[in-house]
């Protein structure tokens, strides 16, 4: 009986012993301490001590885990936190009810008001507001109902009461608290200024360049035809340069006024359907005399088909590019024109054997004051070919030019076809 006692009581204080070792290990684990070395045991606390190893181990690597996605989110924010911050653009983040929730440095700048001024209050004081009380006219109405990526043209306010021209596009996102609406803030007050520099000279060209010209060139053609009485052969040599010279700086003015016209959209086209076979007779008549001059052959082929488009700008376009590759094509040589049936367009083809464009070229041809041809005696103003592509590109079209060095030059424009 007494061992009986003996062996009980042995029993029991292993088992307390080993019950404070698991009790130990609880609140050492709660501490983030190490652990105390597994149970050499097989019996059921053997079994709940290792379990409880097992669950550490896999507790303290998942908060390991957890504090490194810690640490990378912290640094990813903190790099956009920076990245947003030295923007060159004003970024304004703002939530559904207008209420600026970021403000960056460029903002600041922009908006001559400090980040504390803004941050916590309404978007729209940002804001000139149009005259008109529509809703549709209030700043955060637009933002909000901008499709993504659209670009919105505002007026912001300074501090000092200054309207600044902006543009302003704007996209949401959902976070934790609400949608936010993040707007990047362009100044083009830089570019109105350009444009009004550009008015005025293109103003100048045509009232202090144009009408002198004009007034020159009349009056060396009457020279020339001995109005003014008979000149010598030598002098009469040199009014006709200084014809051919003034009417080519006539030319260009004109070219240049007409590109103006036809980049700011104040020229109104006339577009119906229009038979290309007529415009193809016209160009041959109004061409063949030029290309005979050079011994260059002028096929143009007839055709049936219809496009729709301004005939009067179209018969110009075509005009350029054939007197173009007339111009640069040796003697002895064929231009073609074709007509060809896209489909729903109809492209139009000038081909040449002339010395050809070079590739790294042909992507700016269509530029204004941009040569794509070698030969110097030919060259002009650069400005046909960006007067067509602009015409041609208001037509609803396209134009391009396919291109090898000694091999001529395909230029083609492609129209929609006649709707009748």
């Amino acid at each position: 009986m007494g061992l009986a006692i003996v062996l009980a009581l042995f029993f029991v204080r292993g088992t307390v012993s080993q019950l404070s070792i698991l009790q130990a290990n609880a609140s050492r684990f709660a501490n983030n301490q190490p652990l105390l070395p597994k149970l050499d045991l097989r019996d059921e606390i053997g079994q709940v001590d290792a379990h409880f190893h097992q669950m550490a181990d896999a507790l303290t690597h998942a908060r390991k885990r957890e504090r490194e996605m810690l640490e990378l989110v912290q640094a990813s924010k903190e790099r956009l936190d920076l990245m947003i911050e030295n923007m060159p653009l004003a970024l304004v983040v703002a939530d559904d009810e207008g209420t600026v929730h970021a403000f960056n440095s460029s903002a600041e700048r922009l908006f001559e008001r400090k980040r504390a001024e803004v941050i916590n209050h309404s978007l729209e004081a940002l804001f000139l507001r149009s005259n008109s009380r529509s809703e549709a006219n209030i700043p955060l109405s637009i933002l909000k109902g901008a499709r993504s990526g659209e670009t919105v043209a505002l007026e912001v306010l300074t501090r000092l009461g200054e309207a600044i021209p902006v543009e302003v596009t704007t996209s949401s996102f959902t976070t934790s608290e609400g949608r936010r609406y993040l707007s990047a803030i362009k100044d083009i007050s830089e570019r109105f200024r350009i444009e009004q520099l550009k008015r005025d000279f293109y103003a100048m060209v045509s009232h202090d360049l144009r009408s002198p010209l004009a007034s020159i060139a009349g009056v060396l053609q009457l020279l020339r035809e001995g109005r003014y009485g008979d000149i010598g052969e030598e002098a009469r040599k040199k009014v006709v340069v200084a014809e051919s010279n003034a009417s080519k700086l006539l030319d260009m003015v004109n070219r240049l006024l007409q590109l103006e016209k036809l980049e700011s959209g104040t020229i109104e086209f006339s577009i119906t359907d229009v038979g290309l076979a007529q415009i193809f007779s016209d160009c041959k008549s109004s061409l063949d005399q030029f290309a005979a001059d050079r011994d260059v052959t002028l096929d143009i082929a007839p055709t049936e088909l219809s496009v729709h488009a301004d005939p009067i700008f179209l018969a110009s376009v075509l005009n350029n590019l054939v007197s173009n590759a007339i111009k640069y094509s040796p003697p002895g040589t064929t231009v073609t024109v074709r007509a060809g049936d896209l489909d729903h367009d109809v492209e139009v083809s000038i081909q040449d054997q002339g010395p050809g464009i070079p590739s790294r070229l042909q992507a700016q041809i269509f530029e204004r004051y941009q040569q794509g041809r070698s030969d110097k005696a030919e060259s002009g103003f650069g400005l046909g070919l960006a007067i067509s592509k602009s015409i041609i590109a208001q037509l609803g079209g396209e134009i391009g030019v396919d291109s090898e060095a000694s091999k001529g030059s395909r230029f083609w424009f492609r129209l929609p076809k006649a709707r009748s």
